[in-house]
């Protein structure tokens, strides 16, 4: 049966994380996006579940212009659905809660 591929959403608090690392980090939309590509398109990535809730996962993120100094350069917490088999409705749906940076300039 052909299934809806699955959808991200960025949430408010996401964008203002965003906003805040853009000065330091100019490429980091592009990482971003990068991550939001792997979600829509990775069914059977794996998942480092959080305290923070049901559903609730973590994910680190590359900053790739950094080479090997921006490897696991922030931490992501995102929201996930279960998986849906739907025409209608996407597979998964992610919601990008919040982006840190795990190792700021000082």
């Amino acid at each position: 049966m052909p299934v809806k591929g699955s959808k991200v959403v960025l949430d408010s608090s996401f964008d203002v994380d965003l906003n805040g690392l853009r000065e330091n980090y100019p490429a980091v939309d592009a990482a971003v996006q990068d991550l939001t590509q792997t979600l829509e398109l990775g069914y059977a990535l794996p998942e480092i579940t959080s305290d923070l809730g049901d559903q609730v996962y973590a994910r680190l993120l590359d900053y790739p212009p950094k080479g090997a100094a921006g490897l696991q350069q922030f931490s992501v917490i995102y929201h996930a659905t279960d998986p849906e088999l739907s025409w209608t409705e996407p597979y998964r749906t992610f919601t990008l809660l919040t982006i840190t940076d795990r190792r700021p300039p000082t």
